[in-house]
């Protein structure tokens, strides 16, 4: 959870563009690549291949460091750690990493979810949340510390039974090619302390103002990076920012 601009940010490098026009703000990018164990649409998104760990370490799949490229120096700055667990197409075996960590819990589906993941969060007293959906990242839209947005009921019976603020939206109109649909938390990410990146408009979501509202009630202002439907790319995922409280980031 970011507390100042951030300096450096994952996204899907099937969606150039985007990392294109986040940089135009300052801002580093990670370009993800594909890992090919799991289904052509999702496998370069950031919140299916990677949980930031503490103290400049990232979780990834069995093999994904190998994919990466020189372009991808930027991750040189981390240590990574591979995770053991089976990754496949098939659901939940592609879900090992898609967990949603906030305050001090982590939202998941313990028996889809990596080892490692469960045995770091056990040894550092994070409360681990049980709940079905196995896509429990990028079915969550993180807006500050206290608050996320969703779609799914089971995410916000969770999170509210833990003291989160939780907005309920209804599922569906987020653009995903290959299915039916996306998630809200695939289609945005944090981007600074009070900062929200959307990859679309609000607008093209029936509780888009809803949305829009409820964010900037948070003191969190928004950012709409692209025109067109909201478009889940796997979310933008900070990994470092600014040690300088004052925002070294450009306004789009």
């Amino acid at each position: 959870m970011p507390d100042s601009d951030i300096a450096l940010a994952a996204v899907s490098g099937t969606y150039s563009e985007i990392a294109e026009t986040l940089e135009k703000t300052g801002i580093e990018m990670v370009r993800v690549p594909e890992y090919p164990a799991i289904a052509k649409p999702v496998r370069s998104h950031p919140d299916m291949l990677m949980q930031v760990w503490e103290e400049g370490k990232i979780l990834v799949p069995s093999s994904f460091v190998k994919n990466l490229t020189k372009e991808d120096s930027n991750l040189h700055r981390f240590s990574f750690i591979e995770s053991q667990a089976l990754f496949t197409e098939k659901y939940p075996y592609d879900v090992r990493l898609n967990a949603l960590r906030i305050q001090n819990f982590l939202f998941c589906r313990p028996d889809a979810a990596a080892p490692e993941l469960l045995h770091f969060c056990k040894e550092r007293g994070i409360q681990i949340v049980p709940v079905r959906q196995g896509y429990t990242r990028c079915s969550a839209a993180v807006i500050d510390r206290n608050s996320i947005i969703t779609a799914d009921s089971g995410i916000a019976d969770a999170a509210q039974s833990c003291g989160l603020d939780v907005l309920m939206i209804r599922p569906g109109h987020i653009f995903l090619p290959g299915y039916d649909y996306g998630f809200i938390g695939g289609c945005c990410g944090l981007i600074g302390k009070n900062k929200i990146a959307f990859i679309g408009k609000l607008k093209s979501h029936p509780d888009g103002e809803r949305m829009r509202q409820w964010i900037s009630q948070k003191g969190v202002s928004i950012w709409e990076l692209t025109d067109g439907p909201l478009l889940d790319i796997g979310g933008i995922i900070p990994l470092l920012e600014y040690e300088n409280p004052v925002s070294e980031t450009r306004p789009l």
